[in-house]
């Protein structure tokens, strides 16, 4: 025997008694709750998501920005390893940035260096460094 209790297609809302009827799904089932229930219970839930997805993106904000991002160290490469320049390219560099910059020879170079010096070998590497591609 197939008998059906008439509290069976009330709303099953827990904290109150409620005697509406079960609203119905699609497929033709019922609901747990009447349709006021329904419509109540995906209001509270849609806030607790937005307010748990609130926590979380503070939570990620918070992390972002207190830890930095740490930064590789910069190799610097030898002179062995780095650009081969020779001296026709370092002369010519060094001509190309003092027409360049507008910078004459004398406020360039200091009274013990003359045009015609060698570069260091420290100045070699700058101007690698400051030539080397990224």
């Amino acid at each position: 025997m197939n008998t059906v209790n008439p509290t069976d297609n009330e709303c099953q809302y827990t904290y109150k008694p409620c005697t509406n009827p079960r609203s119905r799904k699609k497929s033709g089932s019922l609901h747990s709750f009447c349709e006021y229930h329904r419509q109540k219970a995906n209001a509270l839930q849609k806030a607790h998501d937005a307010r748990k997805r609130l926590r979380e993106a503070d939570a990620m904000r918070a992390i972002t920005t207190s830890r930095p991002t740490p930064i590789e160290p910069t190799r610097t490469r030898s002179i062995a390893t780095s650009a081969s320049f020779d001296v026709e390219d370092i002369r010519f560099l060094n001509e190309w940035l003092l027409d360049t910059n507008n910078v004459d020879a004398d406020d360039y170079l200091d009274e013990t260096s003359s045009s015609t010096s060698p570069l260091t070998a420290e100045d070699y590497a700058i101007l690698c460094d400051i030539f080397r591609g990224p």
